[in-house]
């Protein structure tokens, strides 16, 4: 029997052939080869279907079928996952470098519940891009202060012991996944790695469109004043962003 994988590396995809090639490629060049690949799309119908299977030896498990959304599918992957620590990377993100996972193993001695880095955010042209790098706190949490998932691993039993990713929210499935795991006793580490070269054209990457699935999670978890304060610092965000 094939000895457990120390990550899980999932990846979700609906009609995305070429940024699905790309973060397959990604995955396939690390140094580090104590993971496993596991793909989840949703039956894709622009040809996704024949790259799964030109990289079918380079992917452990994939599947090609309907879901109900982004975090279904990732639900889906996690179930399927064997490996200590999960890893979620959208198709058309890619990993910081070949060295990133054997990188962040040195970083995680399996006491750890979650382990989150920094992220490098790229456009599509790939002509702009920056370094995004935060320090959460359980207060800053309330207050709608996130990672990206692409900086996140999480321990594959805690990430069931919580519940796993909670399918009511559109894209902010994975903010409420880090509230749960904050307001926890739970073992959290901030290790200084880039760990992912994130698309910045994403479905959650633009503020306003997350707004209100954060401010939701905000309000069903948190009491009203979080709520308030989280609006208040979105405000100021665009109005800093209208004179950029």
């Amino acid at each position: 029997m094939q000895s457990k994988p120390r990550f899980s590396i999932i990846t979700v995809s609906y009609n995305a052939k070429e940024d699905l090639e790309k973060t397959i490629k990604s995955v396939s060049c690390q140094s580090l080869k104590e993971y496993e690949y596991i793909v989840i799309d949703g039956n894709s119908t622009d040809g996704t279907k024949e790259v799964l299977k030109k990289y079918d030896k380079e992917i452990n498990y994939w599947v090609s079928e309907p879901d109900k959304g982004i975090y279904n599918a990732m639900n889906k992957g996690a179930k399927v996952a064997r490996g200590d620590y999960l890893y979620f990377l959208n198709a058309g993100d890619t990993f910081f470098d070949k060295n990133t996972l054997e990188e962040v193993s040195r970083e995680i001695d399996n006491n750890q519940d979650l382990v989150y880095g920094r992220i490098r955010v790229v456009n599509k042209n790939n002509d702009k891009s920056y370094i995004r790098d935060k320090k959460l706190t359980k207060f800053k949490i309330k207050l709608g202060f996130k990672v990206s998932q692409q900086a996140v691993f999480i321990k594959r039993d805690t990430f069931n012991k919580v519940g796993g990713l909670d399918e009511r929210y559109k894209i902010a499935a994975d903010f409420d996944l880090l509230c749960k795991i904050f307001d926890g006793n739970y073992l959290i580490k901030k290790i200084d790695l880039v760990i992912c070269n994130y698309d910045g054209d994403g479905v959650s990457s633009n503020l306003k469109k997350s707004y209100g699935d954060t401010a939701l999670v905000i309000k069903n978890r948190y009491n009203g004043g979080y709520l308030k304060i989280y609006k208040i610092i979105v405000y100021l965000k665009l109005l800093v962003k209208a004179f950029l």
